[in-house]
């Protein structure tokens, strides 16, 4: 009987502390567990082995590097200093350089003045212009139509893609354009003695405004036959020659000997020379006639 007590009671007692251990909050009721989502896992940031490297920039090859002020140099050499209205001369010029490009632009141009920018003169004119390639030397041809002292540029240009590029000659040369007329008078009309001395008048006259310049060689020659184009190297003999102004009046002296045994004909000519520097020009009158008896001694 003792043991059935014992056993109702243990099995009492485990019942209590059951009960205890459901609801340990006192009167709260159990609490509620919400299902969470599940977070799927993050991509992996993948971290390159090594920085890489940029494309080194390509050095351009021959023909295209950039074009600039000092990619040319321009040089000119053997320009007159002196031409006559509407004479076509010509020049040498070098476009100095490395770059190998091709120009269709390569020549000269002119103005009657002086500035340090080209592009900008007033009354800019052009020469002759051709095409080629640069670095290269270049023969330039010019003609100059008026009197009057004109400032030529050497000039080099290139189309770069739409880009007009200029190179100019860094000083203009000046050129003098000068013209005169040359008259002959007093011209005897009755035959002179062999290598006797008889006077001509030579008049100068600037024309449009040519100005006056000193000349050593002012004076007439002669020759045995007409001569439509007379240079003093195919002249046969000169008479007297004087330096003066190349505008003014002189009275020349002329002595002609006839070898022959019988009045022979001469042809004279009135002559202005010019030197400037390496340039010489040449002024004539129209052709004149005298006549010239014998060799002295020898009958008339």
């Amino acid at each position: 009987m003792r043991t059935l007590t014992l056993l109702l009671t243990a099995l009492l007692a485990g019942a209590a502390l059951a009960g205890c251990t459901a609801n340990d909050g006192g009167d709260e009721p159990p609490a509620t567990t919400t299902p969470q989502a599940s977070t799927p896992a993050a991509t992996p940031t993948l971290t390159p082995t090594a920085t890489p490297v940029a494309t080194p920039p390509v050095t351009p090859t021959t023909g295209t590097s950039p074009l600039d002020s000092s990619t040319y140099t321009i040089e000119t050499v053997g320009m007159p200093t002196q031409v006559k209205p509407g004479t076509r001369f010509n020049f040498t010029m070098y476009v100095n350089g490395s770059l190998s490009r091709e120009s269709d632009h390569v020549g000269a141009h002119y103005a009657d003045n002086d500035t340090v920018s080209p592009p900008e003169v007033p009354g800019r004119r052009d020469c002759e212009h051709d095409d080629g390639t640069f670095p290269g030397v270049f023969v330039v041809n010019c003609t100059l139509q008026n009197v009057g002292t004109w400032h030529v540029w050497g000039h080099a240009r290139i189309n770069d893609s739409g880009e007009l590029r200029n190179w100019w000659s860094a000083t203009p040369f000046q050129v003098k354009v000068r013209d005169y007329n040359v008259t002959l008078s007093n011209v005897p009309t009755s035959m002179q003695q062999s290598n006797q001395s008889f006077t001509v008048t030579l008049a100068l006259a600037a024309i449009n405004g040519s100005d006056n310049v000193t000349s050593d060689h002012i004076g007439v020659h002669w020759w045995n036959a007409t001569e439509p184009e007379p240079t003093t190297a195919n002249s046969a003999g000169l008479c007297e020659h004087v330096a003066g102004g190349s505008v003014g009046t002189y009275t020349i002296a002329c002595a002609i000997a006839n070898s022959g045994v019988t009045p022979t004909t001469f042809y004279i000519r009135g002559h202005l020379r010019l030197v400037d520097g390496p340039s010489s020009l040449s002024w004539w009158s129209a052709e004149h006639t005298v006549q010239i008896g014998p060799h002295v001694g020898l009958p008339i």
